[in-house]
């Protein structure tokens, strides 16, 4: 029997921190039997490709992927390509999270298995499925602000200029302004 494919991730959450924290999502592509009960390997190397997607994160923006060894991968339209090497049961990738001061809430991340092929032993391309509800991962960066908490999360502020204007009459144009600012929770800059 062909193996079959299942991809999962651990932790399923992290921090999005900053640039001294190293908390990564591991997605990790496993070749499994066909009852879904073990790890498998297999004679030829196996080539899969991984689709992302999710809410509001996105590459280079809030996170880059990893390959196992820490290297960047290349990531074109959504996609990339892993290969699980001959003999082995499985390959890991990492999401790790660019850390920022913007308020962004939760973001996802969900890597899905698009294709995967092997060759048999006569060299002959095989396709590959996954394992029913197992083609797909989710992980999530938690935004967390400055210093562990969510305080990076956007203040209203309103003002009033002038502070005061004679009633007058139908001929005078005095006139009250309010302004609405979205600020920086420290109140200290005006935020998109």
């Amino acid at each position: 029997d062909a193996p079959k494919l299942s991809i999962a991730v651990s932790p399923t959450a992290v921090a999005e921190g900053d640039a001294s924290e190293t908390s990564v999502l591991t997605y990790t592509v496993r070749l499994r039997n066909s009852g879904d009960t073990a790890d498998v390997t297999s004679a030829k190397a196996t080539s899969v490709t991984i689709a992302l997607s999710g809410l509001a994160a996105n590459n280079g923006g809030d996170y880059v992927v990893k390959d196992a060894t820490g290297n960047a991968i290349t990531v074109i339209d959504g996609s990339f390509s892993l290969t699980i090497p001959a003999g082995s049961s499985s390959v890991s990738f990492s999401v790790d999270p660019i850390g920022d001061t913007v308020f962004e809430g939760a973001e996802t991340v969900v890597a899905t298995i698009n294709a995967a092929s092997t060759s048999d032993a006569s060299s002959n391309s095989v396709s590959l499925t996954t394992i029913s509800n197992k083609g797909a991962a989710t992980g999530t960066i938690l935004d967390d602000g400055t210093n562990g908490s969510d305080n990076d999360a956007p203040k209203l502020s309103i003002a009033v200029s002038p502070t005061a204007v004679a009633e007058g009459d139908a001929s005078e144009t005095s006139v009250l302004t309010y302004t609405v600012r979205l600020r920086n929770s420290g109140d200290t800059a005006d935020v998109t």
